[in-house]
């Protein structure tokens, strides 16, 4: 589990550096068995992880991962954008099961949030609830329904849509 965690940590932190890996891997596969077909698979791999690469290991977190929460240490505002907003650069630590801290990082753009939505949602609460893998506690999810702010946004989707039924 924990191989795995790390895995696809590096996939969905490092996007550029994957792409460069498949194809070696590929590549060599293709020339020890000099079998040109293996080389097939860079390219929608490497589109495939662009697009699912953070769904899949926030599926794979909550699935596998134990619950603990995470403290945002540091919030900083980058010069890049995404959708005419700015990207920030966290750092947080994360709870162990033995009490003790590790600290981790993400961006706006490589946060992994739970459940998967088409939004970037990132808890401005000091305690984060959280999922891990034992052993790689780096690797985390956001468990956004169940921060205060995404139990408020559920109430309220709850409440206008029923006040929409009503009218």
């Amino acid at each position: 589990m924990i191989l795995i965690s790390k895995i696809l940590f590096f996939t969905s932190h490092h996007g550029f550096y994957t792409v460069i890996l498949l194809f070696i891997f590929f590549g060599l596969l293709s020339f020890v068995t000099k079998k040109a077909w293996f080389l097939a698979p860079i390219i929608p791999l490497a589109i495939l992880n662009g697009f699912a690469g953070q769904y899949l290991n926030a599926w794979f977190l909550n699935k596998y991962g134990v619950e603990s929460t995470a403290i945002i240490t540091s919030d900083v505002e980058t010069n890049s954008t995404l959708n005419d907003m700015y990207i920030h650069d966290y750092e947080a630590i994360v709870k162990k099961q033995d009490g003790k801290y590790t600290t981790t990082f993400f961006s706006t753009t490589t946060a992994t949030i739970y459940p998967i939505r088409n939004s970037i949602r990132i808890p401005s609460q000091k305690d984060l609830p959280v999922k891990y893998i034992p052993g790689y506690e780096k690797n985390i999810v956001m468990l956004y329904d169940q921060s205060i702010e995404g139990k408020i946004l559920l109430e309220y989707e709850k409440t206008s849509s029923s006040e929409f039924c009503k009218n």
